[in-house]
């Protein structure tokens, strides 16, 4: 009996040491990050905070809907959705999956080329639902896509996901979820079927299949002509508005000029073929973008404005 209390007692006594401490480890986490992960991982965190506040779901008004999007020119849904996750363990499974690779790439790229890299994919993919939504519609005669509500992060992960594997040295090989490995090429694909696996009916496969899609169109080059070059980039970053955040963010914000490849390797590709060893990093203003897309749960109160449907873009 005196045992197990002694014994409570000082698991409680620990518990409080850790709980005490917690905030400060956090915060001392946070300043590890530069700023545009950081930020984009707050709002996630502070979105869904405000969400359980709110108590009732808040899909409906910003979810990814190709119907209101086209018909009701709802353009600002193809930002807004990313922001939004379905559940505790959605926002934290991309979350976790999302900082490691944000972070690396913004010191690579600078916090302003990242920011844009990062709206231009998010688009891309949400772009890219769109118009498989509308080509299911009038030339397969399939109307549900339309009415799905999408919500989350994990689209822009996997168009991330993307351009890692296709800046990876040739012959490399990812592993699956500890199950198997497979190459690099093949990873992203591979990670597709089996989240679908995992969790059917739950998570989003055109979500997830338009971040790639988004990938491979940023990572390939293809959009360049979209992407700002570094004189541009370093004349928009130094105007008055952007300066007042650079100034706001401190030793957070890496600079366009400063950015200079740290680890670029494992980062972006500058071109679809991959050589034998891995590439260097070119410089910030001359990389191809990144891109990005994401899914949600089933909204249930706003049946009527939505009667397809809902999914949430993966946790993976």
């Amino acid at each position: 009996m005196q045992g197990g209390s002694s014994g409570s007692v000082g698991s409680s006594s620990g518990g409080s040491q850790g709980v005490g401490t917690l905030p400060h480890r956090v915060r001392s986490w946070l300043s590890t990050l530069p700023a545009i992960t950081r930020a984009v991982l707050l709002v996630c965190v502070a979105v869904y905070l405000l969400q359980i506040l709110a108590g009732t779901p808040t899909y409906a008004s910003v979810c990814l809907s190709p119907v209101l999007i086209v018909y009701d020119l709802e353009v600002s849904r193809l930002v807004t959705h990313a922001f939004v996750h379905a559940h505790l363990l959605h926002l934290f499974f991309n979350m976790s999956a999302f900082y490691p690779m944000a972070m690396r790439m913004e010191r690579a790229l600078g916090s302003f080329s990242f920011a844009y890299h990062m709206a231009l994919m998010l688009v891309l993919a949400a772009t890219s639902s769109l118009v498989i939504s509308l080509t299911a519609l009038y030339v397969l005669g399939w109307p549900e896509l339309m009415f799905h509500c999408d919500i989350g992060l994990s689209g822009v992960i996997f168009g991330m996901i993307v351009l890692q594997t296709m800046a990876a040295p040739s012959g490399s090989r990812y592993s699956v979820f500890g199950f198997f490995d497979v190459p690099t090429r093949v990873y992203p694909f591979a990670l597709l079927f089996v989240v679908q696996m995992m969790m059917p009916g739950s998570v989003s496969f055109i979500g997830h299949l338009t971040g790639i899609i988004a990938g491979f169109v940023v990572g390939s080059g293809w959009a360049s002509y979209l992407v700002p070059k570094l004189p541009t980039l370093a004349a928009v970053e130094s105007a008055r508005p952007v300066a007042s955040l650079v100034s706001l963010a401190g030793s957070a914000w890496i600079s366009v000029d400063a950015a200079s490849g740290i680890d670029a390797t494992s980062i972006l590709p500058t071109s679809m073929t991959t050589t034998p060893q891995p590439r260097a990093m070119p410089a910030p203003g001359r990389v191809p973008p990144p891109t990005a897309s994401d899914r949600p749960a089933a909204d249930p109160a706003p049946q009527s404005a939505f009667p397809g449907q809902g999914h949430t873009l993966g946790s993976a």
